[in-house]
């Protein structure tokens, strides 16, 4: 038996897709989908009463938290905080409704797999590209968690909430640092009425500072971004069984960048030096999506793809057609195929 939980935010014809593939490529196996409902109209989403999902409504946030930075991760965080303590089996799936596993028997294959290894958490792990978020350890876009090996050896600790306890991230001051970040932005320091509100005296002159050095230098943020899922990989990243799926990635080939990284240890390099963490682009199959969706691998095989950072706008919503299209598509596909085979 499998838990999903997934957040919506305006998610609602991507969760039912991703229903549909999961029932396609697992006939006849139990599983719970539970739904929380952040979208700011829950009517023009997943209804309540819809027998496919266990649909819960969305926590709030304080007007102090809708002014920080983070308020999306908050909100993520407590649904899945929330949706957890609804779960009643074993192993949970965190899902996010815009990552689709696309293995056949990928519940049983997964589930074996972990009870056999006595393994505590499996998934993707945040895209090589995302060089300012952690390494190596599952991430929220698609987390298997097994609850009773964490149990089973003590571990009752489960927080899905991002770090983010500092004055600084409030909008206002961290855009005002960002918009000093530049050759421009230092000079409206000095200058009377152009300084950014919030934004005073030595300290926020080396704040301003410190800010244009990391956009300048990135391998000083590397692993620094302490998003949705933190905690656990902070509490469990060293003292848990855990695997990551193999991610589709070319690594960057300038040779300023090589040269730069060549001696630096990996909690430095933008580029992990493990050739571990990467599936070559010719192994791909969705090649043509690359640029904006994450594919990742298991066992040498097609696991799961992640449209990720599609915006809203008109040219994204018809790209996020057309991988919808191609997903639909690839598993008719397949499923064709697997009745012959």
């Amino acid at each position: 038996m499998l838990t999903i939980l997934t957040v919506s935010f305006n998610s609602k014809e991507l969760i039912e897709l991703n229903y549909e593939l999961t029932q396609a490529l697992n006939p006849d196996v139990p599983h719970q989908w539970i739904v929380v409902q952040n979208s700011p109209d829950p009517r023009a989403d997943i209804s309540s009463d819809d027998p496919r999902f266990k649909v819960l409504p969305g926590p709030k946030l304080t007007p102090e938290e809708l002014d920080h930075i983070g308020y999306g991760s908050f909100q993520h965080a407590r649904a899945l905080n929330l949706a957890a303590t609804f779960v009643n089996s074993d192993v949970f799936l965190v899902l996010d409704p815009d990552c689709f596993i696309l293995r056949k028997n990928w519940i049983r294959e997964v589930l074996s797999e972990m009870s056999e290894r006595r393994m505590h958490f499996f998934g993707a792990p945040y895209h090589p590209k995302k060089f300012q978020n952690y390494r190596d350890f599952p991430c929220a876009i698609c987390m298997f968690v097994n609850r009773k090996q964490l149990q089973v050896d003590s571990k009752f600790f489960l927080d899905f909430s991002p770090d983010a306890d500092n004055p600084y991230f409030t909008k206002k001051l961290y855009y005002g640092l960002r918009s000093h970040a530049s050759i421009k932005g230092f000079v409206r320091f000095f200058l009377p009425g152009r300084r950014a509100p919030g934004i005073t005296g030595v300290r926020g002159f080396a704040l301003s500072f410190w800010t244009w050095i990391k956009i300048l230098v990135p391998q000083l943020t590397v692993g620094s971004y302490r998003d949705t899922g933190w905690f656990l990989f902070n509490r469990y990243s060293k003292n848990t069984r855990h695997q990551s799926l193999d991610t589709v990635f070319a690594k960057p080939t300038h040779w300023v960048l090589r040269a730069i990284e060549f001696l630096l240890p990996d909690s430095w390099r933008t580029v992990p030096r493990s050739r571990r963490y990467y599936v070559h682009p010719s192994q791909s199959h969705f090649p043509e999506f690359l640029d904006h969706c994450e594919e990742f691998h298991w066992k040498g095989e097609l696991f799961a793809l992640h449209i990720a950072g599609i915006s809203h706008n008109e040219r994204a919503k018809a790209l996020k057609n057309q991988v919808v299209q191609k997903l639909c598509k690839f598993i008719h596909l397949r499923e064709k195929t697997s009745q012959f085979s």
